[in-house]
């Protein structure tokens, strides 16, 4: 170590005690001239065990277990370092002695020992120790002993008072993992994290009075919790801060105020927020109208699998909002979309086949692309797969399949649909001849078109 002694004289300057060299020297992996290398770090770490330095015969163990830097792995040096740091009372090296006897690690698997060393962390240590325990048996894998302390460890930490705990217990109810599935227990754990602080159970309280779940809904308090987390930064309650604003609100301010929250969030990367800051930028809701700015935002919500984007953006393109019309890049956009389920999507690229617009024209592609949105419920999609039956266009001619489509497109209120089922049942076209359902869907039709103008 006569390497090492040359450049003491140097070491020193960078703190006034072994002990504060040590804890410099163990984070640091580097072999310049003013710093040692992890390997090095070692002797400060000794001369400080000599000092009964509780905290550095944790680290020192810590440094073995994981074989930090150039300091081999030994998981039986790392054990007797925390069994010399436990002496001293240090609550961690406690904890990670009832760990290794558990897991056998270095040491022989005993669960006196392991008892033993828990129930003592137990007496002497804070809920942060507890935290840190749930943790470190919830990371062995199949293993039901070390899940039902790992939980064990999580109440007493979440019981003891700790917002993370109270947190991550709170979502193991959420999720039935150890525990049977109880959204109330999990609010309940929700709340006392969320008084202390927690952005993420505020968060997740603030949703479930959104929602109605596990609480009867309550707009007024979802805002109030969701904005408690959203000025501590939390962006997703940011974007769903700003969603309420919008659906409920009635005056510019509270627009204003949605698209304040959307900005913060998407300026963090929230997906959602930048699709909604997209589209009150194309509407003029809360800001003046810019499609320039809106196409930033789509694209960058796009990016991160908003799938609706896609659409909007090929609506973009195919309207020339903002930007020239560009029907080949609407397709592309829209195929982006309608490859991924987007149903309005699928109709919009139906409808370019359709027409050949953008694309060159083809029936039995726009026939596809109808009949993949009217599956998801699309109505003019269902209408426009119908005539193609109708007409055998794109598909083969088939007045039954007609005349279903044209039910449900009719059902759904396209005026077109109702004039055709009309004439549908009337003529006995594709199903049995019924004229009083016949002038029924006339009658919906008729009252449709005409009424509005006339009233």
């Amino acid at each position: 170590m006569s390497h090492f002694n040359e450049r003491e004289p140097k070491l020193k300057e960078f703190g006034k005690s072994w002990k504060d060299l040590a804890k410099l020297f163990a984070v640091r992996n580097s072999t310049g001239d003013d710093v040692p290398t992890i390997t090095e770090s070692l002797a400060f770490f000794k001369r400080a065990a000599d000092n009964a330095s509780d905290d550095i015969l944790y680290k020192m163990g810590e440094a073995c277990s994981k074989g930090q830097g150039r300091v081999p792995k030994d998981p039986v040096q790392a054990a007797r370092w925390w069994r010399d740091a436990a002496a001293c009372g240090h609550v961690q090296a406690m904890m990670m002695l009832s760990v290794v006897h558990t897991l056998g690690v270095g040491v022989p698997k005993d669960a006196a020992l392991a008892k033993m060393w828990l129930e003592r962390e137990a007496r002497v240590g804070d809920d942060k120790t507890h935290l840190t325990m749930a943790k470190a048996y919830g990371e062995v894998k199949n293993s039901p002993e070390h899940r039902e302390k790992s939980l064990a460890m999580l109440r007493l930490s979440a019981e003891e008072g700790n917002p993370e705990a109270q947190r991550d217990l709170g979502v193991r109810y959420v999720e039935g993992d150890g525990v049977v599935k109880d959204y109330g227990e999990a609010l309940r754990w929700f709340r006392k994290a969320a008084v202390h602080g927690c952005a993420e159970s505020q968060f997740k309280l603030g949703q479930a009075y959104a929602d109605g779940e596990g609480v009867s809904k309550d707009i007024p308090q979802a805002m109030a919790w969701l904005r408690k987390a959203a000025e501590q930064g939390h962006a997703a309650a940011q974007s769903s801060l700003g969603c309420l604003l919008q659906k409920s609100g009635t005056t510019e301010a509270q627009l204003e105020e949605a698209v304040k929250w959307y900005r913060r969030a998407a300026k963090q990367g929230d997906a959602v927020a930048q699709f909604n800051l997209g589209l009150a930028h194309i509407q003029g809701r809360g800001l003046p109208a810019s499609p320039g700015t809106a196409m930033i935002w789509l694209r960058q919500a796009a990016e991160r699998g908003i799938v609706e984007a896609c659409h909007v953006i090929g609506q973009i393109h195919a309207k020339g909002l903002g930007t020239p019309r560009d029907l080949s890049a609407a397709a592309l956009w829209h195929r982006r979309a309608a490859e991924k389920g987007d149903a309005d999507a699928q109709f919009a690229l139906g409808m370019q086949y359709l027409k050949g617009e953008g694309v060159p024209r083809d029936p039995t592609q726009a026939a596809q692309w109808f009949w993949k949105a009217a599956r998801q419920g699309i109505a003019q999609a269902q209408y426009q797969l119908a005539i193609m039956y109708a007409k055998g266009q794109g598909l083969l001619k088939d007045p039954q399949q007609s005349a279903r489509w044209l039910i449900k497109a009719a059902q759904a209120g396209i005026p077109q649909a109702q004039r055709l089922i009309g004439l549908v049942y009337i003529l006995g076209q594709g199903i049995p001849r019924h004229i009083p359902w016949g002038f029924k869907w006339l009658a919906k039709w008729a009252r449709q078109t005409f009424l509005p103008t006339w009233s």
